[in-house]
């Protein structure tokens, strides 16, 4: 009996400092609960409920683009208690990339001489272009 009692202390207090981890992927949906097979959609989601729980705890981020719509903001409530962490990294070492720009949904259509031009419906302004990865010059 002292040994079943001392082996559910210790399964218990390993639970207690045990890590926590949220996934995040771009195909996520933020109402999920931010496990591996629900992942969150967004870094700061995550970031919401690592702040109500002690202990380690990591953010994983799955493969994709991550496009910002507002900045990420640490504050203190995202300090954690001393000697313990709080880490966001990729997941399993795929491919992750966190992005300030935003996808324009334009449709081209070729105007005269090899240019090419669309019209821009979301209300935004930028000085850069890129498509498919490649900078493009754009109308002066």
């Amino acid at each position: 009996m002292r040994y079943l009692i001392l082996t559910i202390n210790l399964l218990w207090s390993m639970c207690l400092f045990s890590q926590t981890n949220f996934y995040v992927s771009p195909k996520g949906n933020d109402t999920n609960r931010g496990t591996q097979a629900k992942p969150f959609a967004s870094i700061n989601r995550a970031l919401v409920e690592t702040r109500k729980i002690s202990g380690d705890v990591k953010l994983l981020l799955m493969e994709g683009t991550y496009y910002l719509n507002q900045p990420i903001v640490f504050t203190p409530e995202d300090s954690r208690k001393e000697g313990e962490t709080l880490t966001i990294t990729n997941f399993e070492n795929q491919k992750v990339a966190i992005s300030g720009s935003v996808v324009l949904n334009l449709k081209w259509k070729e105007y005269k001489n090899g240019i090419w031009k669309s019209k821009v419906a979301q209300d935004v302004i930028f000085d850069e272009l890129f498509m498919n990865g490649q900078l493009q010059r754009m109308a002066r």
